[in-house]
């Protein structure tokens, strides 16, 4: 398709445009209105400097908690076993993948708790920016950002970001179980970032695409850098392999079209899982695919 076809140009779609256009109008004044009338009458000591940065505290310190525990294979191999009603030495199979069950239930519901905190972090900063001292004029975002030292949304990606990299990287470290799990499934954790990131982009602007990324998306996906790294090691083995085995007859039996078929499976097989993902679909990419040095 060379162009786009306006809606308003299809005669039965075009009747009902005032309509709409009235209807979202009065919806969008009506809810400035509530928003305004909510403010005007909140009391000041609701939204007070101290009680707003115990506030946000309180939510990152939640947040660090629900990191924390999404990461404790300790506590999931517990629960697990406890749930299974074996011996706590006895890991079997069964458990194992009950383990990752558990790992996948619990990163969900911290993406969940995640999105919720965020959107209250930057519901509180534009209360703050709008309400201001009575004596003063100054608005009580200013007030706190001289006892955080930057604007609350800041402050959270910040604190966030340092959460999930330190508790990330030491699971990776202190569990080779985990470290495997969430490298190998390293797409779906991916993938439950990219709904976190859908879930708080009408409150805080974030933007993740192949030709744009907010810098608070970049915050946050370095900080599993090492399951990615994990997982792209992998990827090329794999490759490596496929090609390998295609030219295990040396130079006097060069590849043929079945080996060629089956190196280009493998390579789609790579490229099917994070195909959701332009960047991490250009990092699986083999390099000569990209630089156009494959063979036809």
């Amino acid at each position: 398709m060379d162009s786009l076809v306006s809606l308003r140009s299809v005669k039965a779609a075009a009747v009902h445009i005032p309509f709409i256009e009235e209807a979202q109008s009065k919806v969008t004044h009506e809810m400035e209105s509530m928003i305004m009338t909510g403010l005007s009458t909140l009391r000041t000591t609701y939204i007070h400097s101290r009680r707003s940065y115990r506030a946000y505290r309180e939510t990152s310190d939640a947040v660090e908690e629900r990191i924390r525990n999404a990461f404790d294979l300790s506590r999931i191999s517990k629960e697990v076993v406890s749930k299974a009603n074996v011996p706590f030495s006895y890991i079997s199979r069964v458990c194992e993948q009950d383990q990752r069950t558990s790992i996948g239930a619990r990163l969900e519901s911290l993406i969940e708790e995640m999105a919720a905190c965020c959107i209250k972090v930057y519901t509180l900063e534009k209360i703050l920016k709008l309400k201001k001292d009575p004596i003063t004029q100054r608005s009580f975002l200013d007030d706190v950002m001289k006892v955080l030292e930057n604007q609350p949304s800041s402050a959270f990606w910040t604190s966030l970001g340092r959460s999930l990299e330190k508790y990330a990287r030491d699971a990776a470290k202190g569990s080779t179980f985990l470290q495997q799990t969430l490298s190998s499934g390293y797409p779906r954790l991916l993938r439950l970032f990219h709904e976190f990131f859908a879930k708080i982009a009408v409150h805080s602007d974030t933007i993740y695409t192949q030709s744009q990324q907010s810098p608070e998306t970049v915050l946050v996906l370095r900080a599993l850098s090492t399951f990615e790294a994990l997982y792209l090691s992998r990827s090329t083995t794999r490759l490596n392999e496929a090609v390998s085995q295609a030219f295990t007859g040396g130079s006097r039996a060069p590849p043929g079209a079945n080996e060629g078929v089956a190196i280009a499976r493998a390579v789609m097989n790579e490229l099917d899982s994070p195909r959701f993902d332009p960047l991490l679909m250009l990092a699986v990419t083999p390099q000569q695919i990209l630089n156009g040095e494959v063979a036809t």
